[in-house]
C-alpha cells in the first residue's frame, strides 16, 4: 500500500471529513468488501478506498460491477487520505452518460443495465398480513430486453419479446396450470 503522506496537505481538513472526487484505477473484489484503488482529482495521488454499497449484510445485499474510470465520490472520515477513505457513489460524466432513456424521461425511475450484463433479484417469503404467501426465488431481466423471468416456488412466470408464458401451480386442487402451453388444461377449484 503506497504512503499518502505527500496528500496530506491537499484534503487533510485537521480531524473532520472532507469529500473528493476520483477515477477508478483498480477494483478488488474478495469475500468481505469490494475495495477501488482511486486517483483523486485534481491532486493526482491515489489511495484505496473501501466500496459502499447501498444495502449490505451477512451474504445479501446490493452488489453492481464498478469500472475502470469511472468517477467515484470519496469520503475520507477523518480528513487523512491514510485513514479510512470510502467511496460512495459513482458520477455520471462525459465517458459515462446517462442512460438515453432518462434523458428521454427523466421524471421515471430507470434501472439501465450494460449490453450484455444481467439484472436478478432475489429474495425469500412473500407475506401478506403475517400470512405466507410464496417464495420468490428470483426475478431475472435480460440486459438485452427480450427475457423477464420472476421465478418462485409456486411456478415460473417468463414475458419473452413480449409475449407471457409461463407455468404456476393452483393452490386448491395441487395441478399446475399453464399460460400458452397447454391450451386444454383445465383448472377446477372447489371451496
Amino acid at each position: 500500500m503506497p504512503d499518502y503522506r505527500g496528500a496530506e496537505h491537499s484534503l487533510n481538513t485537521g480531524g473532520v471529513a472532507s469529500v473528493g472526487i476520483g477515477l477508478v484505477t483498480d477494483v478488488i473484489v474478495d469475500e468481505s468488501s469490494v475495495y477501488l484503488d482511486v486517483e483523486m482529482q485534481p491532486q493526482g495521488f491515489e489511495l484505496r478506498a473501501k466500496w459502499a454499497p447501498m444495502y449490505a449484510g451477512k451474504n445479501y445485499g446490493i452488489y453492481f460491477p464498478i469500472q475502470i474510470n469511472d468517477q467515484v465520490v470519496v469520503v475520507l472520515p477523518d480528513g487523512d487520505p491514510n485513514g479510512d477513505p470510502v467511496a460512495i457513489t459513482i458520477l455520471h460524466n462525459e465517458e459515462d452518460n446517462l442512460p438515453s432513456e432518462a434523458l428521454a424521461a427523466p421524471e421515471d425511475i430507470w434501472i439501465v443495465a450494460a449490453p450484455g450484463r444481467r439484472i436478478e433479484i432475489k429474495g425469500e417469503e412473500v407475506t401478506a398480513n403475517g400470512v405466507s404467501k410464496a417464495t420468490i426465488k428470483a426475478v431475472q431481466v435480460n440486459a438485452a430486453g427480450s427475457a423477464l423471468t420472476v421465478l418462485g416456488d409456486l411456478g415460473t412466470l417468463t414475458v419473452w419479446d413480449g409475449v407471457l408464458t409461463g407455468r404456476s401451480l393452483d393452490p386448491f386442487t395441487g395441478l399446475y396450470h399453464y399460460s400458452l402451453g397447454n391450451a386444454s388444461t383445465k383448472v377446477r377449484a372447489k371451496k
